[in-house]
Formats: structure tokens, C-alpha cells, sequence
């Protein structure tokens, strides 16, 4: 069996809520190894979105652990951890995130210019990453010339131009429409083999989890379980994906 890259070690996380604490995780385990696609089913608000965010190390767990490859992020120093955001975890967003005052391109490469690299290699991976993904040709396009599926398609190359070895998908369909979405998940994945990065997604679309090697079910509470089989529609949520898959992004 591979050692594990990334090990969760029963995380909780509870945030204020009025007079008493809302308990989002609790004894969360998972194990994830390199290159494993991992798929986090559930319905809105049970605490896929947290979970992620203590991967990514931009939070902290109230109990329990997050190693990376046997590295506890809560032990790590700020220069560590930074390091670790910026070079080890890529980000796919619902909401794409990109920056409107920039082209594709620059959104693409804007990670390595935040980590203050240079020269002409990170134009050329950048445009790389935009031809695999399939829109090299709006290389030079703003965010608001572009659909939403070619949105997408640039967050999921900029999420990959740092050779991550993570790639956190936060419903990173959820704001296409049903074929669009497909379509950007086969780039995804595709893409996602091609650099051998682990990818842990959290969605409440069913439709999206059959290439994963690994689905677990979120359970309200926090709880994270086996998922034997896929329903049709989302846990706890029914219907929740017609709604979903109506919002057609590409008309904005």
C-alpha cells in the first residue's frame, strides 16, 4: 500500500453561532495518496467547503490533524506554510476567482508572480497549460469576454501552473450548466492525469464522481463515510442539482 500524502487524523471545526457553536466537522479521517482522485459527495452546507480550506492550510482544525507527506500544517512556521499553499495545493473555485483586470493568460500565470518567479519559462508553461485546457486561441481575452466554461477551463490551468502536488475543487462545476460542465470535468480530468496531481473535489452533483478512484459521503455533522452507491440526485438535497445544472453561466 502507498504511504499516504496527505492524512486527516479526526478534525473537528466549529464556528460561533449566536449563543452556541455550530459543530461543521467532527473526527474527520481520510487518507490521500499521490495521483488518488478523491470525490467528497454531499449537499450544500455540511462542510465540504471547510474541509477543503483546512486542506489547503488556510484555516485550523479545533482538534485533530493535517499532515503533509508525515508534516503536521499546524506545525508549521508561516514561511513553511506559505510554501506550502503556493507550490504543493492548487485551487479550483465555484466562482472561478479570476482577477478582471488581467487576460487569461495573466490569470494563469499570476501564482508564480506572487511567488516572485520569473523570466520567460512561466509565460511559456502558462500558454502550455491554456492549450491543453483548450482555449490558447483567448489566451489575451479578459474574464468578461470569456464564457463561463472557458472561465473554468482558466482557473483549472492556473490551479495546475505551479506543478501542485493537491488540487482542491471546491463545486467546481456548480455555476456552469449540465453539458458545460461535463465538458470542463473531462478536461479536468484528463489534464489532472496528464501532471499526476492528487485532486480531492467536494460537489453535490452526482453525475460528476464516476472517474473518481475514491467517494466518501459528507454527513451532516461533519462525518465522512464510504459512498457504495451514487444516487441520482444529490444527499439530502433532492432536486438541489436540477437548480444547479439550469444556472447556464455561459450567457453571462
Amino acid at each position: 500500500m502507498a504511504e499516504a500524502m496527505i492524512e486527516v487524523q479526526g478534525v473537528a471545526k466549529s464556528y460561533p453561532s449566536g449563543d452556541r457553536m455550530l459543530h461543521v466537522l467532527s473526527g474527520v479521517d481520510l487518507s490521500i495518496e499521490a495521483g488518488e482522485r478523491v470525490a467528497i459527495f454531499g449537499a450544500s452546507g455540511v462542510g465540504k467547503s471547510t474541509f477543503l480550506h483546512l486542506l489547503g492550510g488556510l484555516d485550523y482544525p479545533d482538534a485533530g490533524a493535517i499532515l503533509f507527506q508525515g508534516r503536521r500544517l499546524d506545525e508549521m512556521d508561516e514561511p513553511t506554510l506559505a510554501q506550502y499553499r503556493s507550490h504543493e495545493v492548487g485551487f479550483v473555485f465555484q466562482f472561478f476567482q479570476l482577477l478582471p483586470e488581467f487576460t487569461a493568460l495573466e490569470n494563469v500565470m499570476m501564482p508564480l508572480l506572487i511567488a516572485r518567479e520569473h523570466g520567460s519559462d512561466i509565460r511559456e508553461r502558462a500558454t502550455e497549460l491554456l492549450h491543453q485546457v483548450g482555449i490558447k486561441a483567448r489566451s489575451h481575452h479578459f474574464p468578461s469576454q470569456l464564457s463561463g466554461g472557458e472561465r473554468q477551463r482558466v482557473a483549472i490551468a492556473r490551479a495546475l501552473v505551479s506543478r501542485p502536488s493537491l488540487i482542491l475543487a471546491d463545486e467546481p462545476t456548480g455555476n456552469l450548466d449540465v453539458d458545460t460542465g461535463l465538458r470542463v470535468m473531462e478536461v479536468f480530468g484528463d489534464i489532472q492525469q496528464r501532471h499526476g496531481a492528487a485532486i480531492l473535489m467536494a460537489t453535490h452533483n452526482a453525475a460528476l464522481v464516476k472517474r473518481f478512484d475514491k467517494v466518501l459521503e459528507m454527513q451532516p455533522g461533519g462525518g465522512l463515510c464510504p459512498c457504495d452507491s451514487i444516487p441520482r440526485e444529490p444527499v439530502g438535497a433532492r432536486g438541489a442539482s436540477r437548480l444547479t445544472n439550469e444556472m447556464d453561466s455561459d450567457t453571462q
